[in-house]
């Protein structure tokens, strides 16, 4: 069970105490982000059984984006995850 929150980016590796340096750090220095939500969905993938998708906004990619930079993924890593923002 996870608590209720939203996937900008994944397959990041590293310590607990890395990763959580690392979001503090982006969440730190941003404003928060107005986000509008699409429709529920449901998956077979692991950890998406339910789901709801995000409307994409430049703020939140440029989010995504620094993410990728700050957590050094690779672009094949990230790009062929079939990922979008969502709660």
């Amino acid at each position: 069970m996870f608590e209720p929150h939203i996937t900008v980016v994944g397959g990041s590796a590293g310590t607990a105490a890395e990763l959580t340096a690392t979001v503090r750090s982006l969440a730190g220095d941003r404003e928060l982000i107005d986000v509008t939500f699409g429709p529920i969905r449901c998956s077979t993938t692991r950890h998406q059984c339910v789901f709801r998708l995000i409307d994409p906004s430049v703020e939140l990619f440029r989010l995504r984006q620094a993410a990728v930079e700050a957590l050094d993924l690779a672009p094949a890593a990230y790009k062929n995850q079939g990922e979008y923002p969502r709660l």
